[in-house]
C-alpha cells in the first residue's frame, strides 16, 4: 500500500512527463489543430486546474508545468471562447451526505 504522499508523487511524475512531452509545442499531438487526444488531455488537466478543490496537482501544474497550463489556456481560447459564460451556467450539485447506520 502506498502512502498518500507517494500517490501524489506518482501523479506529479505523470504531469511532469506530460510537460516534457509537450515541450514548446502548441498541442500534444496535433500540428495546427488539436487532436482527439488533445481533447482528452484537456478534459483531464482542466479538472486539476479548475475544480474548486485544493490538492497538490493544482499547485504542481501552476508552479512546475507552465507549458501544460498554457496548453489549457490555448485550448480554452480557441475552442471555448465562451468558457466563463458557460461556467457561470453550471449549477453545482449538492454534496452527498452519508448517515451512520
Amino acid at each position: 500500500k502506498h502512502t498518500e504522499e507517494e500517490l501524489w508523487s506518482f501523479a506529479n511524475d505523470d504531469l511532469r512527463a506530460m510537460s516534457d512531452y509537450l515541450g514548446d509545442k502548441e498541442w500534444f499531438f496535433g500540428g495546427n489543430e488539436a487532436t482527439t487526444m488533445d481533447c482528452v488531455l484537456f478534459g483531464h488537466i482542466t479538472q486539476f486546474l479548475y475544480m474548486p478543490l485544493d490538492f497538490p496537482q493544482k499547485a504542481f501544474l501552476r508552479n512546475k508545468c507552465p507549458n501544460v497550463v498554457g496548453f489549457v489556456e490555448r485550448f480554452k481560447s480557441r475552442y471555448w471562447p465562451d468558457w466563463k459564460e458557460k461556467c457561470k451556467m453550471v449549477t453545482p450539485l449538492p454534496m452527498a451526505t452519508t448517515q451512520a447506520q
